[in-house]
C-alpha cells in the first residue's frame, strides 16, 4: 500500500511539470504541436476582481502578457449562446475557446474587440480612413491588408506579439476623450484601434508604463451584458466547474500559482 502511495505521488508530481511549449524566438508565437503548460491551468484566484482563471484560458494569460496586456479577468467562464463558444471577459480582452483548434496555439483566441467598438465609426469618421501606403522602416509599418500603418506605437506593437495580442490597425493616431471609469479615465489620450484593442499614450506615467492598453473588455461588457451567472462570484475557497474540460476541482491550498496543487488529488494518495 505504501509502495501504491509513492508510485501515484511520483504520477501527480510528474505531470505537475510538463515540459513548457516551445515558442518561435522570430515571431514569439507557439509552434504549431503546441504543448500548454499544465501546471498553469490549474484554477488561480484573482482577489481584486473575485473571479477566477482556470484551465486554457489561464494558461493563455499566463504565458501571453498577462496582467499588463490583458487585465484581471471581469466575468466567469460562460457560453456565449449568439457565437456558440466558451468565453471569459477581462479588463482588457476577451478570450474565446476554439475546439476547432485544439492542440495548436489557436485553441484560445482573442475577440476582435476593437473591429466591434468601432464598426459604426468606419466610413464615417476621417480617423478610420485608409491612409496612403508607404515604404517600411525601422520607426514605422504600413498594413496593406487594413490600409493604416503603425509609427508612435510601433515599439510597443512589435515587443508584445502585436499581430496575436493586438491585430492590424484599425484608425490612424489620433486624440480622443477616454469612456468614464471604470470603463476609462475620462481623459484625452492619443490613441490608436486595433483589431483586437486600442493602444493609448500616457505621458504622465513611469516610462514601462506610457502605453497602455485601453479597457475594451470592461468596455463592451457595459454595452452588450453577459448572462448573470457570467457575473456570480465563486468566491476564493473553491474554483468554478470548468466547462470546457468538464472537471471540477476540489479547494486550494492558497492562491499562489507556485504552490497551487488540488487537494482532490492528494487526498486520493494519502
Amino acid at each position: 500500500m505504501k509502495s501504491l502511495r509513492i508510485l501515484l505521488m511520483a504520477v501527480v508530481l510528474v505531470a505537475s511539470l510538463a515540459p513548457v511549449a516551445a515558442f518561435n524566438s522570430d515571431n514569439n508565437t507557439a509552434s504549431a504541436n503546441y504543448e500548454p503548460q499544465k501546471d498553469l491551468m490549474l484554477p488561480r484566484y484573482f482577489e481584486d476582481t473575485g473571479y477566477w482563471v482556470q484551465g486554457h484560458f489561464r494558461e493563455y494569460w499566463e504565458t501571453r502578457g498577462g496582467l499588463m496586456i490583458f487585465g484581471f479577468p471581469i466575468t466567469n467562464t460562460f457560453w456565449h449562446e449568439e457565437d456558440g463558444m466558451y468565453k471569459q471577459y477581462f479588463q482588457r480582452a476577451i478570450f474565446e475557446y476554439h475546439p476547432e483548434h485544439a492542440g495548436t496555439e489557436y485553441e484560445v483566441l482573442l475577440m476582435l474587440l476593437g473591429n466591434e467598438l468601432i464598426a459604426d465609426r468606419e466610413g464615417v469618421e476621417p480617423e478610420f480612413e485608409p491612409v496612403e501606403p508607404f515604404t517600411d522602416t525601422n520607426e514605422r509599418r504600413f498594413f496593406s491588408l487594413t490600409g493604416h500603418g503603425i509609427e508612435h506605437f510601433k515599439p510597443y506593437w512589435d515587443a508584445n506579439n502585436g499581430q496575436r495580442n493586438f491585430g492590424y490597425p484599425k484608425s490612424r493616431e489620433f486624440v480622443e476623450r477616454n469612456d468614464p471609469p471604470p470603463a476609462g479615465d475620462g481623459e484625452e489620450h492619443l490613441v490608436q484601434y486595433f483589431e483586437r484593442n486600442r493602444l493609448e499614450w500616457h505621458p504622465e506615467n513611469d516610462p514601462q508604463f506610457q502605453v497602455l492598453l485601453g479597457l475594451l473588455g470592461v468596455e463592451y461588457l457595459q454595452e452588450h451584458g453577459v448572462p448573470d451567472e457570467a457575473l456570480e462570484k465563486p468566491g476564493p475557497e473553491m474554483p468554478p466547474y470548468d466547462p470546457i474540460r468538464e472537471f471540477q476541482y476540489g479547494p486550494h491550498v492558497g492562491n499562489d500559482p507556485e504552490i497551487q496543487r488540488p487537494l482532490l488529488l492528494w487526498s486520493a494518495i494519502c
